[in-house]
């Protein structure tokens, strides 16, 4: 899980990505999963917790709520500027 954490320190708060995962009701290889798919959702129209659940499977409220755990879109976009979330996570997802 080094690569999420690492992404994970990116996040005001510091969360690592169990307790993460503990707070939205995921295994931290679901949070890596829905990180990536929110991860390209972001970049397209339309709502992005609805596009991550459709394409990675996992149920939208606790895509939702990790959300609004990371900081919202904003926070997306830029973890994405600073590392390439979509491709880091997506590759250690093999998404």
């Amino acid at each position: 899980m080094g690569i999420l954490d690492g992404i994970m320190g990116q996040i005001p708060g510091g969360f690592d990505a169990e307790s993460l995962a503990a707070r939205v009701g995921l295994t931290p290889e679901q949070v890596g999963a829905a990180l990536a798919a929110l991860g390209v959702a972001q970049a397209q129209p339309g709502d992005t917790a609805a596009q991550a659940a459709d394409s990675s499977g996992l149920p939208i409220e606790p895509l939702r709520a990790l959300l609004e755990q990371i900081g919202g879109e904003e926070m997306l976009q830029k973890m994405d500027g600073l590392g390439g979330l979509a491709g880091g996570l997506g590759g250690l997802f093999g998404r």
